[in-house]
């Protein structure tokens, strides 16, 4: 299956059906998130994005403690220097899942239990599930246990989930030579005064024992050499693919010979073998991390922190193919944390977490839909390829790129706001047969009120009177047109566009085919062109500019011209009237006209309704969310 046919078939995986998947985590109390933060998990993969230290990790962490048997205190616990404080409350975190055989959603939570017995010593960082907290809003346990219910809980709480855990840190991912290489202390050691001396009798050992695969595992002066793992062709066909070798095969040796528990990678291009040591470290990583991945159990929970360490750009979109790929064959449930944008490209906004301080307290809340370009904007990347908005005309511009800066200024310097001359019918014409030829445009066409000639079918009732009135029709697309009705479609393209429908310039090839076949070719590119238009042509939410600048714009310098020009229905006429005004007949001109219109725009009313109206109909057309700041 291509990569993007799987990309798809994820976004539109049902994950709120699923069972035994976390829809929902929740932290009334922990570590740096502000309290009560909550995420939302709607896709089988996530994205955690912010800056260093807004509490991705943590977040990671706090998944891999979920399940029955694995505990947050593996990796946050309390130390002499860095106690845990819990002044506030106590640490804890509440999930969501469906149990496998019920049909309803239960809440688990965890909280750290500071003198839990764990063996012969009490353990401060034990995490336990505890009963329902009504002060985090939990409901009360059923007091009657159903038969459905009885597998998943006590009489106090219900069970935590039963699911296994991959963790992958690919900030620790290091092979046990880089270990030795980069940590090993030899200033004190009995027989060598370097570590390269270390390393190289090392290494002699460990080549002989795997001389003798077979007499495998093996002490060797209180170090243990394990059995050899060979990646199987699978595991080799994704390393090779992730890493853009050719080896024709590879093997894995967990091994202390050099002084820790590790494992070392010998690699066969099928002219030469080497190890590790000549490999990147990228390539051990990579290494250690598809074969976790494809040797991790149905359902498995599979988190990577940071995955794109050492990586590659196309590395990293070939690990993210792996991932999609486990999540088919394996309904593995994925969350990564990361600062790529390779990893972001194409997820549904719901797919994407953003991290962000707030600055009252600087603690980090989540914002759980965001789209990849406003992610990456807000990290400090640089998008290469802008996206065109274009508008009628400059005070158009003017008023789009304003709004741009309120829906996200982090993202404003992805876009071009153009104007396009000859009006609307030109730009309708024109744009409209270029998006059916280039139908993978990310361009938008966003036109004044008054163009709007169709709407959605969902927003019947928003415009129920115009269509009651015939100034307003439902849009019509070529899957819901008829072939009966392909004669009618020039009458059909007027109706949805206000455009006739042969006068748009078609770029047919002519008479060789035959009169029916140019004729059926013609029908087929009207299809596409009444497509396009749906797709990329968007409306403010009032029927010019000039009347939405004379509508939220307020203060002292506006009021005085609302005063002054009560009279004038037009708004257009009032603002050029009010420019006549502020800068004398012979001084008006359109450049004045519109640093005059500019004014009203920069004492704009950013809470009054038909501005965040205009946002809205402006983010419906970029396809990004609102994001509070």
């Amino acid at each position: 299956m291509p990569m993007t046919d799987l990309l798809k078939k994820i976004i539109k995986t049902k994950v709120q059906e699923k069972s035994n998947f976390i829809h929902k985590i929740r932290f009334p109390r922990y570590k740096n998130l502000q309290n009560d933060t909550f995420l939302t998990f709607d896709s089988a993969l996530t994205a955690l994005v912010g800056p260093n230290g807004s509490g991705k990790s943590s977040v990671l962490t706090s998944l891999y403690g979920c399940p029955d048997g694995y505990s947050l205190g593996k990796y946050w616990f309390s130390t002499a220097l860095d106690p845990i404080d819990e002044s506030g409350g106590v640490n804890r975190i509440i999930y969501k899942f469906v149990p496998a055989g019920m049909d309803d959603s239960v809440e688990v939570i965890k909280k750290r239990v500071r003198s839990a017995r764990t063996g012969a010593r009490k353990n401060p960082d034990y995490w336990e599930t505890a009963r329902p907290s009504m002060t985090d809003n939990m409901a009360k346990m059923p007091d009657v246990i159903f038969p459905e219910h009885a597998p998943f809980r006590n009489q106090s709480r219900w069970k935590a989930i039963d699911k296994k855990v991959v963790y992958i840190d690919f900030r620790s991912e290091l092979s046990s030579f880089d270990i030795s290489f980069y940590f090993k202390d030899m200033s004190k050691h009995e027989y060598y005064s370097h570590v390269q001396d270390f390393l190289r009798n090392r290494s002699k050992v460990l080549e002989s024992k795997l001389l003798q695969p077979k007499y495998l595992p093996v002490t060797w002066h209180s170090q243990v050499i394990n059995k050899v793992e060979h990646l199987t062709k699978t595991q080799l066909f994704w390393a090779n693919k992730i890493l853009g070798k050719t080896y024709t095969s590879a093997k894995r040796i967990f091994h202390t010979l050099f002084d820790n528990k590790g494992s070392s990678i010998i690699f066969y291009d099928g002219t030469k073998s080497y190890s590790e040591a000549v490999a990147g470290s990228g390539e051990v990583a990579v290494v250690n991390c598809v074969c976790r991945v494809l040797s991790a159990p149905e359902n498995a929970l599979i988190l990577l922190d940071e995955p794109e360490v050492s990586l590659h750009p196309g590395a990293q979109n070939e690990l993210r193919n792996l991932l999609f790929t486990a999540i088919i064959d394996k309904n593995a449930q994925i969350v990564i944390s990361t600062h790529s944008e390779h990893f972001l490209k194409g997820l549904p906004s719901n797919a994407i977490k953003l991290f962000q301080q707030n600055p009252a307290n600087n603690r980090f809340d989540v914002i759980n839909e965001c789209t990849p370009e406003q992610a990456f904007c807000r990290l400090g990347g640089v998008v290469n390829n802008k996206r065109k908005i274009y508008v009628e005309d400059n005070l158009a511009k003017a008023v789009v790129e304003a709004a741009l800066d309120d829906i996200d200024s982090t993202i404003r310097s992805q876009y071009i706001v153009a104007p396009y001359s000859g009006g609307a019918e030109t730009i309708i014409k024109n744009l409209s047969v270029h998006f059916a030829i280039n139908d993978g445009s990310e361009d938008i066409v966003f036109l004044d009120g008054d163009k709007r000639c169709s709407v959605e079918p969902k927003d019947r009732e928003k415009y129920k009177i115009k269509i009651e009135n015939k100034t307003l029709v439902l849009k019509k697309r070529r899957t819901s047109i008829s072939v009966s009705d392909y004669p009618k479609v020039n009458n059909l393209l007027r109706e949805q566009t206000n455009v006739k429908g042969n006068t748009f310039p078609l770029p047919l090839n002519g008479g060789t085919a035959g009169e029916e076949r140019n004729k059926e070719d013609k029908i087929q590119f009207q299809l596409k062109i009444l497509d396009a238009y749906h797709n990329k042509f968007f409306f403010m939410n009032v029927d010019t500019p000039e009347e939405l600048l004379w509508k939220i714009s307020t203060g002292p310098f506006v009021e005085i011209f609302k005063a002054q020009h009560t009279h004038i229905d037009e708004y257009k006429d009032l603002l050029e009237n009010s420019a006549k005004s502020h800068h004398g007949e012979e001084e008006t001109n359109a450049s004045t006209i519109l640093q005059f219109q500019k004014t009203f725009l920069k004492n704009r009313n950013k809470k009054h309704p038909l501005w965040e109206g205009f946002l809205d109909e402006l983010r419906k057309g970029l396809g990004v969310e609102q994001i509070e700041n």
